[in-house]
C-alpha cells in the first residue's frame, strides 16, 4: 500500500498497515475512547486479526499449512471462550455458581496451539524426535510455573476463601499453559538455521503477551488484582495483532522450513530449564516456613512429573550424544560417499593384516586402483554424475573380491584393495586382471551408458619382508602409476627398478614448477612447406625443456608430468604468448603473406578448459594478431574422448577466425563419421604411414591417398608429417598432399634462426619440388 505525504511517497506492507491500524486501536481501547461499544473493543479487534492470519496463509501458503490452520482455530477458541466469559461474568466470580464452560472451551485451544506450534518448531521434514523433546520442554515448563502459582496463590487464597478446587484449576491453568507455548516458540525462535526474521520476532512477541495477559488474568480473576478491562485487553489484543502481522509476513514461511540444528542459545535455554524445573519442589518446600498438606500433595505430584520429564529429556539428550559418537567414529574411518574404509581405517587394519600375516606362510597384496581420466567425466558431466560413477564402481570391486578382503577407498578416483593369504603373485595379478575386466563392463549412470578403465598397480610382502603399512602403500601407487604409463587400462607388478623412475619423475614434477619462471622452457620452430608451390606456408611451434641437470628432455617425457600435475593451463598460456609474439617479430623482419601461420599444439587438460576461446582471444589481441594467422593442432583421440565439450570449445575458436588441424590423424579411431561434423581445417598425417609407406601401391600409400581425396571432399587441406627422406617427399607429391613437414626439409630452429631458414627453404624449393610426376 502506498502513501502520499507531499512529495514523498511512503510504501507500507499490508503488514505494517495491520500493525498500525492495530496499535491506533489499542491505544484508543486503553483511553477509553470507544465509549459504549468498549467492552466489544477486544473482540473486534480479535476477530479482525483472526481473519487476517487465514489471509496470511492463503497468501503465502506455507508448506506444511496444516500447523497453521490448529493456530487459527485455537484463535477462534480463544474468542468464543473469551466472549462466554464476558456474557456469563467468570471474571472475578469466585463462587462455586461461577461457570466453567469457558474455560472447557479455551483450555483445549492451549492444547491446539501447542499442538500447532511444535510442528511449527519441527522444521519442514516431521521428526517425532523434536516433537517429544519439545513437549518434555513444555511440560518441565509448566509444571514448574503450576507449582509456583499453587503454593504462592492458589492454595494461600483458596484456604482464606474456601474456594473449591474445580475453581482453583482453571485459575491455575492459564500460566503454565502460557508457559508451554512461550516455550515453544523460543524453540523456533533459537533452533532456525536461517537468519532470524520479521515472522519470528512477531511470533516471540505475541506469546509473550499472551503469557502477560494470562498473568494478569489469573491475578484479577483471583481477586487479588482489580484492573479495568481497558488495560487488561491489552496483551491480548497485541498478541492478536502481533499474530496476526506474523502470519501476514512473508518470512512465515520460513517458519515452516526450519529444518535445524539447535544453536547453542537454546541449549543453554535448555540446560537452564532443567535446572530451575528441578530445583523448584526444593525451593517451594524448604523457602516457606509452613506447608500446607495439599501444598505438599501438588509438590508431590509436580516433583514426580518434573524429576520423570527431566530424567526423560536426560537420557534422550545422552542417547542423541551417543548416536552422534558413532556417527562421527563411522564418519572418520568411513568414505561418505560410497560407505567404504577410508584412508585412516586402512591403514589400522593394513597394519594388523600384516603382523597376522608374519605367522603364516603367505602373501598380502596390495591392488592400487586408479580410474582412467576421471577428471574428463567430472569436468564434462559434473561432479554429480561423478560421485554416482564412484558409487558404482565401489560396488562392482567389492562384490569381485572376497569378503574377507577388503576394499577402500583413498579419495579421489583411487581405490585400493588388500588381499589376504595370497599363495602367489600369481594369483594377485589374476584378481587384478578380473578387476580390469569387470570394470570395462558399461555402467548405467542417470540413464546414459558408461565405459570405465582402471590402472592397477600391484604390490605384494611376505611373511619375512619388513615393509611397513606407507611402504607398501607407496609400492603400490609406483606399480599402478607405471600401468598408467605403459597405456592405461591395464596392470603392473611392482619391482625395485620402478622407484628409481619414479624418483626421477618426482624430480621433474617438482623442476617443472620453476622452469618457466627460472628461462628453462623455449619454442623451436619446424616449416611446413606447401608442395604445388614450394613457399613455406607455415611453422609449427614445438616446446623444448632445457633440464640444468639432465640437458635436453623431450614433451613426450614432461607434458604428461605438466598434465597430471595441473600446471599444463600455465605452460599452454606461456606457449601460445611466446608463438605469437615470435610470428609479430617475423612479420616484421620478413613481411609474411597473409595466409602464413604460426601452429601451437592443444593438450588434453587445455580442450577441457572451458575459457580456452577467451584465453586464445586475450593472447590474439595482446599481440595484434589476425586470427587465421594461428593455427591450433589436436589429436583426434583427444576431441572424440569429450565430444560434446569439444564441439562447444572449438567451434568458439573458429568463431575467432582460428585454423583447426587435427594431428596425427589416422592413429587414434578408425570412424570417419564423426570428422564432418567438427569445423576442421587440416589434417595431419600420421608419420607412422609415411614410415611404412614402400611404395605407391602399398596400403599405406592407398590409406594416404583415400584420406587426402576424402579431405578435398570436405573442403580440407592435408600435412605429412615426418617426412625423413626423398623418397616419402616424392610419394607424399604425387598422392596429392598440400602440405609437407620433417627432417628432409628441415629440422626444428630456434626463433633467432627462423628468418633465416624459411629463406633458404623457399631459395632451394625448386629443387624440392621438383619431381617427375
Amino acid at each position: 500500500m502506498t502513501f502520499e505525504i507531499g512529495a514523498i511517497k511512503v510504501r507500507l506492507s499490508p503488514s505494517s498497515v495491520v500493525a498500525l491500524g492495530g496499535t491506533v486501536v489499542l491505544i484508543a481501547f486503553a483511553l477509553d475512547l470507544f465509549g459504549p461499544v468498549e467492552r466489544f473493543v477486544p473482540v473486534f479487534v480479535a476477530v479482525v486479526s483472526t481473519i487476517f492470519v487465514a489471509v496470511g496463509i492463503l497468501r503465502f501458503r506455507p508448506s506444511p499449512n496444516w500447523n497453521w490452520w490448529m493456530i487459527f482455530g485455537a484463535l477462534w477458541l480463544f474468542i468464543a471462550g473469551g466472549t462466554l466469559s464476558s456474557l456469563l461474568g467468570t471474571l472475578g466470580n469466585l463462587t462455586p455458581s461461577r461457570s466453567l464452560v469457558p474455560d472447557l472451551i479455551i483450555i483445549p485451544g492451549y492444547i491446539i496451539l501447542a499442538a500447532g506450534l511444535m510442528r511449527l518448531s519441527g522444521g519442514k521434514r516431521y521428526d517425532r524426535g523434536k516433537t517429544v523433546d519439545a513437549i518434555l520442554d513444555g511440560l518441565m515448563a509448566g509444571l514448574s510455573v503450576l507449582a509456583v502459582a499453587w503454593v504462592f496463590l492458589i492454595e494461600p487464597l483458596g484456604a482464606s476463601r474456601g474456594i473449591s478446587i474445580s475453581i482453583r484449576l482453571a485459575l491455575v491453568a492459564y500460566p503454565p499453559m502460557s508457559s508451554i507455548l512461550l516455550i515453544l516458540v523460543l524453540r523456533i525462535a533459537f533452533t532456525s538455521d536461517v537468519r532470524r526474521s520479521v515472522a519470528y520476532w512477531l511470533l516471540l512477541g505475541a506469546f509473550s503477551m499472551m503469557f502477560l495477559g494470562d498473568s494478569l488474568y489469573m491475578f484479577v480473576d483471583a481477586d487479588l488484582l482489580h484492573l479495568p478491562l481497558s488495560i487488561l485487553g491489552l496483551p491480548y489484543g497485541g498478541a492478536y495483532v502481533l499474530a496476526s502481522c506474523c502470519a501476514l509476513s512473508p518470512s512465515m514461511r520460513r517458519l515452516s522450513i526450519s529444518d535445524s540444528h539447535r544453536g547453542k542459545g537454546y541449549q543453554r535455554i535448555q540446560f537452564s530449564l532443567i535446572t530451575l524445573s528441578l530445583a523448584t519442589p526444593a525451593f517451594l518446600i524448604f523457602g516457606q516456613q509452613s506447608v500446607s498438606f495439599s501444598d505438599r500433595v501438588v509438590v508431590f505430584v509436580v516433583d514426580i512429573g518434573l524429576v520423570g520429564a527431566a530424567t526423560t529429556r536426560v537420557l534422550r539428550a545422552m542417547s542423541v550424544a551417543r548416536r552422534s559418537e558413532d556417527q562421527l567414529a563411522h564418519v572418520a574411518a568411513y568414505d561418505a560417499l560410497t560407505g567404504l574404509p577410508n584412508r585412516r581405517l586402512l591403514s589400522e587394519e593394513l597394519a594388523r593384516i600384516l603382523e597376522d600375516s608374519a605367522s603364516k606362510s603367505s602373501f598380502v597384496a596390495l591392488i592400487f586402483v586408479d580410474l582412467d581420466q576421471f577428471k574428463l567425466i567430472n569436468d564434462s558431466f559434473g561432479h554429480t554424475f561423478g560421485d554416482l560413477l564412484l558409487i558404482g564402481v565401489a560396488q562392482r570391486l567389492r562384490l569381485r573380491v572376497r569378503q574377507s578382503d577388503l576394499v577402500a577407498r583413498l579419495g579421489g578416483d583411487e581405490f585400493l584393495i588388500v588381499l589376504k593369504d595370497v599363495p602367489d603373485a600369481a594369483v594377485a595379478t589374476a584378481v587384478a586382471a578380473d578387476l580390469r575386466d569387470f570394470l570395462r563392463e558399461p555402467f548405467l549412470v542417470n540413464g546414459l551408458k558408461f565405459f570405465v578403465t582402471g590402472s592397477f598397480g600391484i604390490a605384494l610382502t611376505s611373511p619375512n619382508d619388513s615393509l611397513d603399512t606407507e611402504a607398501l602403500l607407496r609400492s603400490a601407487d609406483t606399480a599402478m602409476f607405471q600401468a598408467k604409463m605403459a597405456g592405461r587400462d591395464t596392470f603392473r607388478v611392482f619391482d625395485s627398478s620402478m622407484q628409481t623412475e619414479v624418483t626421477r619423475r618426482l624430480e621433474l614434477k617438482y623442476d617443472l614448477r620453476r622452469a618457466i619462471e627460472l628461462d628453462q622452457l623455449f619454442l623451436v620452430y619446424q616449416p611446413i612447406i606447401a608442395t604445388r608451390t614450394g613457399r613455406v606456408e607455415g611453422v609449427e611451434a614445438l616446446i623444448r625443456w632445457n633440464h640444468p641437470r639432465h640437458g635436453l628432455i623431450s614433451p613426450t617425457d614432461f607434458i604428461p608430468i605438466a598434465e597430471e600435475s595441473g600446471m599444463i593451463l600455465e605452460i599452454g598460456a606461456w606457449v601460445l604468448d611466446i608463438a605469437l609474439d615470435r610470428f609479430t617479430s617475423l612479420n616484421r623482419e620478413m613481411s609474411l603473406d597473409d595466409d602464413f601461420y604460426v601452429s601451437v599444439n592443444l593438450s588434453v587438460g587445455q580442450l577441457i578448459d572451458s575459457n580456452l576461446a577467451i584465453r586464445v582471444h586475450d593472447a590474439l589481441v595482446r599481440h595484434k594478431v589476425e586470427g587465421r594467422s594461428l593455427c591450433i593442432e589436436l589429436t583426434e583421440s583427444m576431441v572424440m574422448e569429450n565430444l560434446d565439450n569439444s564441439f562447444a570449445i572449438l567451434l568458439a575458436l573458429k568463431e575467432l577466425g582460428v585454423r583447426l588441424a587435427i594431428d596425427d590423424f589416422g592413429s587414434g579411431y578408425s570412424s570417419l563419421a564423426y570428422l564432418t561434423k567438427f569445423p576442421v581445417d587440416k589434417l595431419k598425417i600420421d608419420k607412422s604411414f609415411i614410415d611404412s609407406m614402400v611404395s605407391l601401391d602399398s596400403p599405406d600409400a592407398r590409406l594416404i591417398g583415400s584420406i587426402v581425396a576424402m579431405a578435398k571432399s570436405l573442403g580440407m587441406s592435408t600435412i605429412a608429417e615426418g617426412v625423413e627422406t626423398l623418397i616419402q617427399a616424392q610419394r607424399i607429391f604425387q598422392l596429392g598432399c598440400d602440405s609437407i613437414q620433417g627432417f628432409y626439409l628441415s629440422r626444428p630452429v630456434e626463433a633467432a634462426d627462423l628468418h633465416l631458414t624459411i629463406g633458404d627453404l623457399e631459395r632451394a624449393s625448386n629443387l624440392f619440388f621438383a619431381f617427375d610426376v
